[in-house]
């Protein structure tokens, strides 16, 4: 059995594919919407639920998984330490998936911070209408922080539940949530930034895959500031960075 920790796109290809090479494959997801996706992929054994530390290690005990990719998303960091640390513990090969990432044009309208915090505080003094398209994970910081008291966000987010529930938790009206899936073109964005009049964008720096492009071109075209939050950086004990490697990587026999 191998085990892909899913949560991108790349992650549910890559178990599909793994599947069509006659392998057994686990493809694990944090949220039903993701199994979901995982399901129309193709992926015939998708569990979607958040794993903890003693979870994972049933998993990989129960299912005799011999390998574990973790194509989970480049902010996941929390999911990735413990992956890392339960494979240490019981001997089980860990390859981490990691998507491209880009080299960052110096530009006065790109901003590049390296966390949250400093987002926030950078927010400050770009803009009264902010355009946040982060995810709902840490969206009580942009909305609680006394700094940006008085600015409009606008969060665009998974159209789920409770990430929307969570939006009304948080006191964000209805004009001030984008429910929608990505990633978008550099049309849509265009759309929605003149739409919900963005005066600053936020985003990740989530590669080509996650739209990241497509977001600065259609700042650069309206001539708005985007902030960028750069990625976390762990040791992972091995990268992948294509389907080869990912193939060696679980057909190798371990000496």
């Amino acid at each position: 059995m191998i085990l892909v920790l899913g949560g991108t796109t790349e992650g549910r290809i890559l178990a599909k594919n793994i599947q069509d090479t006659g392998r057994k494959v686990l493809l694990t997801t944090v949220s039903p919407y993701g199994g979901y996706l995982g399901q129309e992929e193709g992926v015939r054994d998708v569990r979607s639920k958040p794993l903890t530390s003693w979870e994972l290690e049933q998993v990989l005990l129960q299912e005799r998984v011999e390998k574990v990719v973790d194509a989970t998303h480049p902010y996941a960091v929390q999911i990735s330490k413990t992956a890392m640390e339960v494979c240490g513990k019981l001997a089980v090969p860990y390859g981490r998936f990691e998507r491209e990432s880009l080299v960052l044009p110096k530009h006065p309208l790109l901003v590049k911070v390296s966390g949250y915090e400093e987002a926030v505080e950078r927010l400050a003094t770009l803009g009264e209408n902010i355009f946040l398209t982060t995810g709902s994970r840490n969206l009580a910081l942009f909305c609680k922080t006394p700094v940006l008291k008085g600015k409009r966000i606008i969060a665009r987010v998974l159209p789920e539940p409770e990430v929307l529930q969570h939006c009304r938790e948080l006191g964000l009206k209805p004009d001030q949530v984008v429910a929608l899936q990505g990633p978008f073109s550099k049309e849509s964005n265009i759309w929605m930034y003149r739409h919900f009049q963005a005066q600053v964008v936020v985003t990740k720096e989530s590669g080509n895959v996650g739209g990241f492009l497509s977001k600065w071109e259609a700042c650069l075209e309206l001539g708005l500031p985007l902030v960028v939050l750069a990625r976390p950086k762990l040791s992972y004990p091995r990268v992948l960075t294509n389907w080869e490697e990912v193939l060696h990587f679980i057909n190798e026999v371990e000496k």
